[in-house]
């Protein structure tokens, strides 16, 4: 099992939701697609991916989506960071 630590900063009134969408593969068989929800964690969001040996590639996209409201406002936003592990 890996287990990733990603770091976003957030802001006061701000709801986080951070999603780690990814593929492993050893390259004998089809690649797994999977999607996580990271929980925060000391102002870090691990997300564990379950592999069957340290072999296997794994490759993927984490994302944070926020919602901000402000007095009269509400901003969302979305960025995302690219992940790979080689083999």
């Amino acid at each position: 099992m890996y287990k990733f630590r990603f770091y976003f900063p957030t802001f006061t009134n701000e709801k986080i939701k951070v999603e780690f969408d990814y593929m492993t593969s050893d390259g004998t068989t089809d690649p797994i697609k999977k999607t996580v929800e990271c929980k925060k964690e000391n102002n870090y969001y691990p997300c564990f991916i379950p592999v069957k040996n340290k072999d296997q590639l794994i490759a993927g996209i984490t994302t944070i989506l926020s919602e901000k409201k402000g007095e009269e406002d509400v901003v969302f936003s979305s960025s995302s960071m690219y992940v790979t592990v080689p083999q």
